[in-house]
């Protein structure tokens, strides 16, 4: 492992931090606008709206499934990246243990892998 690995005290901590904040403010308007949209769904199974008010509520439901995965995802792969850096091994491909550029981690702080790496990773199967 390579000796120029982040630490927490880098430029990019209070950067991870802030998109922690960020994500977890995300993740509780969501949960708050489901529970507004929950009384809402009662009605509707109580009332009588149309198909189309249905198939609307519907596709509102699953949108709001999916932000919610997708800032769960943002959150954990933060965490990941402050852990790794509360370890000394921020700023250090997890695949390749080559430096990540600064570019790539002032543009995504919470990158844990090289372009090149996470490339791979994403086109890798069950990734």
């Amino acid at each position: 492992m390579s000796s120029s690995a982040f630490s927490p005290s880098t430029r990019s901590w209070p950067l991870l931090e802030a998109r922690r904040s960020t994500v977890a403010e995300l993740q509780e308007s969501l949960r708050l606008a489901e529970r507004e949209e929950f009384g809402i769904r009662v009605v509707e199974v109580v009332g009588a709206f149309d198909v189309l008010d249905r198939a609307n509520a519907v596709e509102s439901r699953d949108s709001a499934m999916l932000r919610a995965e997708v800032l769960s995802g943002n959150q954990l792969q933060i965490e990941h990246a402050m852990q790794r850096a509360v370890e000394g091994r921020y700023g250090l491909c997890e695949d390749c243990e080559d430096q990540i550029p600064g570019e790539r981690l002032d543009a995504w702080p919470e990158a844990t892998r090289c372009v090149e790496c996470q490339r791979r990773h994403e086109l890798s199967p069950g990734s």
